[in-house]
């Protein structure tokens, strides 16, 4: 070898390709199910055994497809889960959404083929139901709670939006109790505020999001609001 070879400068390697976040990134993340044909919500799942562009999702609630209808054909979805940033190592908590086609292959488990990462920002990552159900809040103030009457405008695994003439701020905190269907126990809810929107007449929506919530605490829910989806569809 050449003198001149020993110290000759060397091109460094390239750095490898960063192409963005994989499937893999999102194994064992919850997601909400929707039809891309009506936007309804099929059910939850939990992504599972993820290979390339496919994945198997567990089911983990009831689903809102009608009984003893054999599923055939690939359904078109879209599939919004929520990352807290603990996950994403940003400051700030995520929403993601992905589109897939899915078929059943087992019971309460579903392929999804041809999977593709939609969009991720902040945001709602949940599904929501209008529904316009009458509820209370229970203002705590020196643990002492007094019932007020509000409606539910909407409903979703992550939080609410609230109508009522009770005055509330940012980053306040009520407990709601609200009762989806009339087979259905009361749910309590703990509510922050995040959004206030004025509507004369002494009246205000706020957006709220669900503090202090379970897995449990987010099934129950999530079954609730499919079971109110399938009410009003009976109507």
């Amino acid at each position: 070898m050449a003198l001149w070879d020993i110290f000759k400068k060397k091109t460094p390697a390239p750095p490898p390709k960063d192409d963005g976040p994989h499937l893999e990134d999102y194994a064992d993340l919850r997601v909400e199910v929707t039809s891309q044909i009506d936007n309804s919500l099929l059910f939850s799942a939990r992504i599972d055994s993820v290979q390339g562009d496919e994945a198997e999702l567990y089911q983990s609630t009831d689903s809102s497809l009608p009984e003893g209808q054999a599923v055939t054909e690939p359904i078109p979805v879209t599939m919004r889960g929520f990352l807290d940033k603990g996950r994403t190592g940003s400051s700030d908590n995520m929403a993601v959404t992905f589109t897939a086609r899915i078929l059943p292959v087992r019971t309460r488990i579903w392929k999804a083929s041809g999977i593709h990462l939609q969009n991720m920002s902040k945001g709602r990552a949940f599904f929501r139901l209008e529904v316009n159900a009458a509820a209370v809040t229970a203002p705590i103030r020196n643990n002492i709670a007094a019932d007020k009457p509000c409606k539910v405008v909407n409903i979703s695994v992550g939080g609410a939006c609230v109508a009522t003439d009770q005055i509330y701020h940012k980053e306040d905190r009520f407990l709601l109790k609200v009762k989806l269907l009339p087979d259905r126990p009361v749910s309590r809810l703990y509510c922050k505020v995040l959004r206030i929107v004025e509507k004369g007449n002494g009246q205000f929506e706020y957006g709220c999001q669900f503090v202090e919530l379970d897995d449990a605490a987010r099934s129950r829910i999530s079954q609730d609001i499919l079971a109110a989806q399938l009410a009003m569809r009976r109507k």
